[in-house]
């Protein structure tokens, strides 16, 4: 985790927020959800789950913000945003739980190829 990763969080939340807004038109909800879904995605494998999580975190307040109705509240009117915002939110916390697996999972591959590498030395020495 990393101090350029938080940023890439940040600058990306509002980055994405200020080109949604500015065409306001071309973007639907689910269209910003998923973008928002991918700059979590992005940090997740750049910096690890924390930050991912707060960059899904915002991209749901701000998409709740913004481009839900009634906007520039935290409410929601209709059935249908708010059951995007409960899958862009149990989507984000997946692929974070993913990344992390992989991250954890590559450790210990790692950690298990110098040990056999090791214990091949090892062996090769005592012959």
């Amino acid at each position: 985790m990393t101090a350029t990763s938080w940023l890439l969080a940040a600058a990306g939340a509002v980055g994405l927020t200020v080109l949604f807004t500015h065409h306001r038109a071309t973007f639907t909800l689910a269209t910003v959800l998923l973008l928002y879904l991918l700059l979590a995605v992005a940090v997740a494998r750049a910096g690890g789950p924390l930050p991912a999580a707060a960059a899904g975190v915002a991209g749901f307040g701000l998409a709740n913000w913004y481009f839900v109705t009634p906007q520039r509240q935290l409410a929601v009117r209709d059935g249908r945003d708010l059951l995007s915002l409960a899958v862009y939110l149990v989507a984000v916390a997946t692929v974070v739980a993913l990344v992390e697996e992989v991250r954890r999972l590559r450790q210990t591959l790692a950690r298990s190829q110098a040990e056999l590498v090791a214990s091949r030395s090892q062996a090769d020495d005592s012959s």
